[in-house]
């Protein structure tokens, strides 16, 4: 119901499952890295994360900021260990709609003219593997997916293999190499969206 046609939907707990239950769930920035919030606090100019995020309703942990801070420090996004300011790496970086350490990758992917498998790889790792691994097929699905890295051994390259094989011959490709077409379609949205943000910022992109 409301993905397909219209209705409700019901969902059973055991005893166990709704004692273990929080009785609200967790505020998202206490679960969640904290790197693209750092960036885009940067980016509106609102001063130092650390300082910003301590006066929220939910504060982060102190260590968590510290830690994300300290990333876009050595990915060369801010300019000090405040994190207050953005380099001109940090003012890209925050215009892509991905983590920091995948849109430094698509980025130096232009520039060293290799961008497609690049977006392909962002746009899977930034939201989830499409190999399957069925419960009696386990090494059938390892195989296949070795299969698709090749001699590189490479997960990164069997994404690309995958995505291309899929794009080519749709779900057939997909059954025969234990692929979720789902998450494959919306890898390509995905994709799309980082190509789009990424030519902006690339006055040329292969």
């Amino acid at each position: 119901a409301g993905r397909c046609r219209p209705g409700a939907w019901y969902r059973l707990f055991t005893s166990w499952q709704w004692a273990a239950m929080e009785e609200y769930s967790e505020p998202e920035m206490l679960r969640s890295p904290l790197e693209e919030l750092c960036l885009e606090v940067a980016s509106l100019e609102l001063g130092a994360p650390a300082a910003f995020l301590r006066d929220s309703l939910s504060p982060p942990r102190a260590e968590a900021v510290q830690h994300a801070v300290a990333l876009l420090r050595r990915l060369g996004a801010v300019t000090d260990d405040s994190g207050a300011q953005l380099t001109p790496l940090g003012c890209k970086l925050a215009r892509l709609q991905v983590h920091p350490m995948l849109g430094k990758m698509l980025l130096l992917g232009g520039l060293f003219r290799c961008a497609q498998p690049v977006l392909t790889v962002c746009a899977a790792l930034g939201y989830k593997s499409p190999f399957l691994c069925p419960l009696g097929k386990e090494a059938e699905a390892n195989a296949a997916k070795r299969a698709l890295a090749g001699d590189s051994g490479s997960d990164h390259v069997a994404l690309v293999a995958a995505f291309d094989g899929w794009s080519r011959e749709g779900g057939r490709f997909a059954s025969r190499h234990f692929l979720s077409a789902q998450t494959l379609s919306y890898v390509a949205r995905l994709r799309g969206d980082l190509a789009g943000g990424a030519r902006e910022l690339l006055s040329r992109l292969p």
